[in-house]
């Protein structure tokens, strides 16, 4: 358990990135006819990721986070099939244009600044895993880099696959040169030959 006073800046960074993702809600929500199928999905999932952040954020204010057992829900069989969110990165940027880039900027602007990365100091190491589980999907959305602090950590390199030598054939039998082959009879159109 983490004293009040640990992290007093938690409740000010969850007041700005609570607002700043509220008002990406709220374009979404606007442009909903530029995403068709896609408006109503996305719009829920980075609400969802508001209202989960603002929960860790508090919890963290008022030191009374514990860290819970992160457990991916199991597939619907038999439902219809979820809509795909495209996750390429600065993907919603592309499609809203200078309007969703002004909120990209505020998002990267609050996580320099000298409150966040108090924020990330002293929080604990689950808390940060849990921020940086729900905030990364949209960060990715929008194009923003992330602290180190809540980036997964880099990938250890793939081995090589090791091929097998390659098998040593036997050598060759020498080759030794054939002899002439006799002319044929039909083949001789020179030679007149003699009727029997």
């Amino acid at each position: 358990m983490i004293p009040p006073s640990a992290i007093p800046s938690a409740s000010e960074v969850s007041a700005r990135l609570v607002a700043i993702l509220a008002a990406v809600t709220r374009l979404i929500f606007a442009r909903t006819h530029i995403f068709a199928a896609l408006g109503a999905p996305l719009h829920n999932r980075i609400a969802g990721a508001s209202r989960r952040l603002a929960t860790i954020l508090a919890h963290l204010a008022a030191g009374t986070f514990r860290p819970r057992p992160h457990t991916p829900k199991p597939g619907k069989n038999g439902g219809p099939p979820a809509i795909y969110i495209p996750h390429r990165r600065a993907w919603l940027v592309e499609k809203l244009g200078y309007h969703m880039a002004a909120y990209t900027s505020h998002l990267e602007h609050l996580l320099r600044a000298p409150e966040t990365q108090t924020l990330l100091a002293t929080a604990p190491p689950e808390a940060l895993k849990s921020l940086g589980r729900t905030l990364r999907p949209i960060a990715r959305l929008l194009g923003v880099d992330l602290p180190p602090e809540l980036r997964l950590p880099p990938k250890p390199p793939r081995p090589k696959p090791i091929k097998p030598p390659r098998p040593i054939l036997p050598p060759l039998l020498p080759l030794y040169p054939q002899a002439r082959p006799r002319d044929l009879p039909f083949m001789n159109f020179d030679k007149k030959t003699k009727p029997a």
